[in-house]
């Protein structure tokens, strides 16, 4: 019996499908110890997702003193890939982001199409190699296609225009035939029978001008006090080795005290401003990443720990959102209309527009208590 049927009878109810078995019969090709193999599984890799991973998640998931294990991975998934025909991962170290912009490939701002930005990045290319097997988009191979058009294009350059947003959404609708041109952009404007241009709608539509409005390039921010005059996070200056150890201290007592939920949020709150100012200094956080460090956002109450540490880096504003609730309703309704496509997801829509779950969140949540 080989080590990926004996891996897949240890986790006996989980009933693994033949792809989750042929994606430990890979990883096990690579000559990685059961530990790093552990580590894919407990972060929920799979065949898809080693298409796509990139440097720096490698480093999160084998990370020192298992640099063995990293380059017998980092080998074995290129050899892999190439097999694949995708494109091979990196094999130099990445640093912590610089707090300069990236450097690019110089290209002009009329060439940097949507092919050309997709089929160079390894997750554009996973995609349409998928796509050719496979003639259909996910939401998340949509989103992700959107964030690579617009973000790269935006870094390298600045907003799309009008007509960059049609010429993009007519590029996409032929490499993805499936999806109609309006699902990445719809102009406000059209022409009517004789050749005169009308205004269809107060704005434009779709996945691609969404993504162009709301996108900003990445920067890095200097932690200063807020408006308000509350500093709501430290500088490095302000935090001496005394306040880092009883900083991580704490860390260890909420791990294993959330039963004492209370204590838990007053010395939470304690902690916010060190909390803020340790995640802001990790360029290579993600989801979870974070979740490991903070285990307790698990727990069914974590909302409220989120709520203390907005309240602290924000003061005064954590109830803007519901003293304008029926401003942000009216807006979100007719996105979540054309979105929400399941039965129960439509029977919540309904329910937000029912005047009594309005007024009920309104009154408990808003400072004007007037319904």
């Amino acid at each position: 019996m080989s080590n990926a049927e004996e891996k897949i009878e240890e986790l006996e109810v989980e009933s693994l499908d033949e792809e989750t078995a042929e994606f430990l019969r890979i990883l096990e090709s690579f000559g990685l110890s059961d530990a790093v193999i552990n580590a894919f599984l407990a972060n929920q890799y799979s065949i898809e997702t080693l298409q796509i991973i990139e440097r720096k998640e490698v480093e999160e998931l084998i990370p020192q003193p298992f640099l063995a294990e990293r380059t017998k991975f980092i080998h074995g998934l290129n050899i892999w890939r190439k097999q694949q025909n995708l494109p091979l991962l990196s094999t130099t170290e990445s640093s912590p982001a610089p707090a300069q912009p990236a450097s690019f490939v110089e290209i002009s701002r009329d060439k940097c199409t949507a092919t050309y930005l997709l089929q160079g990045s390894a997750k554009g290319q996973a995609i349409l190699n998928k796509y050719d097997k496979t003639p259909f988009l996910t939401r998340t191979d949509k989103k992700t296609i959107t964030q690579i058009v617009v973000d790269e294009f935006k870094d390298r350059f600045s907003k799309l225009t009008s007509s960059e947003l049609e010429q993009r959404s007519i590029e996409l609708s032929k490499l993805f035939p499936s999806e109609p041109k309006e699902v990445w952009y719809q102009s406000p404007w059209s022409t009517n029978s004789v050749g005169q241009k009308i205004k269809l709608r107060k704005q434009a539509r779709g996945k691609l001008y969404d993504r162009n409005i709301n996108y900003k390039p990445a920067v890095v921010y200097d932690l200063q006090p807020t408006a308000s005059g509350s500093v709501a996070t430290q500088s490095a200056a302000d935090i001496s080795d005394e306040h880092i150890a009883d900083y991580q201290q704490i860390k260890k007592w909420i791990v294993h005290n959330q039963d004492e939920w209370e204590e838990l949020k007053n010395k939470w709150k304690q902690t916010s401003r060190l909390r803020a100012f340790e995640l802001s200094k990790n360029n290579s956080k993600t989801t979870a990443s974070i979740l490991s460090d903070y285990s307790v956002f698990r727990n069914h109450q974590a909302y409220q720990l989120v709520q203390i540490d907005f309240q602290q880096r924000y003061p005064d504003k954590e109830k803007l959102l519901f003293d304008r609730w029926e401003q942000f309703v009216s807006g979100l309704l007719p996105i979540l209309e054309i979105e929400v496509n399941d039965s129960e997801g439509k029977a919540l829509i309904n329910q937000l527009k029912t005047p009594e779950t309005t007024c009920g969140i309104f009154y408990e949540h808003s400072t004007n208590n007037k319904c």
